[in-house]
């Protein structure tokens, strides 16, 4: 199992570090085989990241994708409020475009031998993240998605896998087996499975209260799935308990008034307190691992300091995983 954590090549991530060095160091402190590095476009380059310590790389994605896909203008409009602003978001006006910008991602993630890229396939329009009223579902989603999957520059020689994330918004959930089963034998390529994500698996249930019980509910899950379950390559290991905040947000009303920009703020603001990012402080954590045995697992945090993404380590490696031999690492 490789073991990683999450970094991006933003300022706020990388002058946490004084030098590459310090970046090996901080890996081997916590027994990290390396990273799993999402590249923001016109963020500084990757120089402090050591190219060999990169396990995975996290695909760019769209949160509002599928009618720019499919072409249907009017809803562009009402999501967008102009075509102007749809360019300015996916950098063209046509669906080829998405395929070219993902390519060049696949191009980056063979430049520094990654073993793993990461893909998610969801969609949601600001108007569904804010009023919880979805208008696609789960079966268009995916199967817009695995078009967009075929057609990338995936091949037989390429030596990473290439992993769909689940989120909660329509797409994959891995709350519907079927969907599960049908997306996966819709994309064609030699190398596929699952990133397994744990907190947004929890989003899924607003119901749960504690991470023994979100614990249950995820194993829960699995277990329907059966067979299918066996496409599941990695983990994106963290927690998120926000079901009651999301209930009181939403019973109060979310502020979805102005221009695309603005509405689009409140929505990432409402999905930073929905999706926190938290780690494991509890033992339950391992039997998640014990029942998957991933090849992967990225301990994925939402942190502001080196030091809090430190502490967020050492709750989630030693106090709930048990390994209290940080600075032993797992490379193989």
């Amino acid at each position: 199992m490789l073991v990683s954590t999450n970094i991006t090549n933003t300022d706020m991530d990388v002058e946490r570090y004084r030098d590459t060095d310090d970046l090996r160091r901080f890996c081997d402190e916590f027994g990290l085989d390396g990273l799993e590095v999402m590249p923001v476009a016109g963020s500084r380059a990757l120089y402090t990241i050591p190219p060999e310590r990169v396990t995975g790389v996290h695909l760019p994605f769209y949160t509002s994708w599928l009618d720019f896909w499919r072409g249907d203008e009017e809803a562009l409009l009402r999501e967008y409020g102009s075509l102007d602003n749809v360019r300015a978001v996916f950098g063209g006006d046509r669906p080829d475009c998405m395929v070219a910008m993902l390519d060049d991602a696949l191009d980056f993630a063979r430049s520094l031998g990654a073993r793993y890229v990461v893909f998610h396939v969801s969609n949601v329009t600001v108007d569904e993240c804010l009023t919880d009223r979805m208008v696609h579902g789960d079966e268009e989603v995916c199967a817009a998605a695995a078009e967009i999957v075929n057609r990338l520059s995936v091949a037989q020689e390429d030596r990473f896998d290439f992993l769909v994330e689940n989120l909660w918004w329509p797409g994959l959930t891995l709350t519907r087996p079927e969907v599960t089963r049908s997306l996966m034998e819709a994309i064609r390529l030699p190398r596929k499975g699952i990133m397994l994500d744990t907190g947004h698996l929890m989003h899924t249930n607003r119901d749960l209260r504690t991470q023994e019980e979100a614990v249950d509910y995820i194993l829960g899950r699995l277990d329907a799935h059966r067979d299918a379950a066996s496409w599941i390559r990695g983990v994106h290991l963290h927690q998120s308990l926000t079901g009651a905040w999301v209930r009181e947000a939403l019973a109060r009303g979310l502020d979805a008034g102005g221009d695309y920009w603005t509405r689009f703020g409140h929505a990432m603001e409402y999905v930073l307190g929905v999706d926190r990012h938290l780690p494991f402080d509890s033992p339950a954590a391992r039997r998640l691992l014990e029942r998957v045995r991933p090849e992967y697992l990225t301990h994925e945090f939402i942190t502001e300091t080196r030091d809090q993404h430190a502490e967020a380590l050492h709750r989630q490696r030693g106090e709930a995983l048990g390994n209290r031999d940080q600075g032993v690492g797992n490379r193989e």
